[in-house]
């Protein structure tokens, strides 16, 4: 196959490709969620040092997303 043909081929294989995205044609890839959201409880830290650090109170702090 010749430069020509080739460069043909593959430009008429992405143009299909694009009409078929265009048209919401069926995906190829399944579908995928996001976990749902759980309880967050942070107590510390590790450090650069790989030492774990603890807050000042030791008690561990609660975010509630609003």
């Amino acid at each position: 196959m010749n430069i020509d043909a080739y460069t043909k081929t593959v430009l008429t294989i992405i143009a299909a490709c694009l009409v078929w995205l265009s048209f919401g044609g069926r995906s190829l890839v399944a579908p995928v969620e996001a976990q749902q959201p759980g309880r967050i409880v942070v107590a510390g830290w590790i450090d650069e040092a790989g030492v774990q650090r603890t807050f000042a109170s030791g008690v561990p702090v609660r975010i509630v997303n609003k």
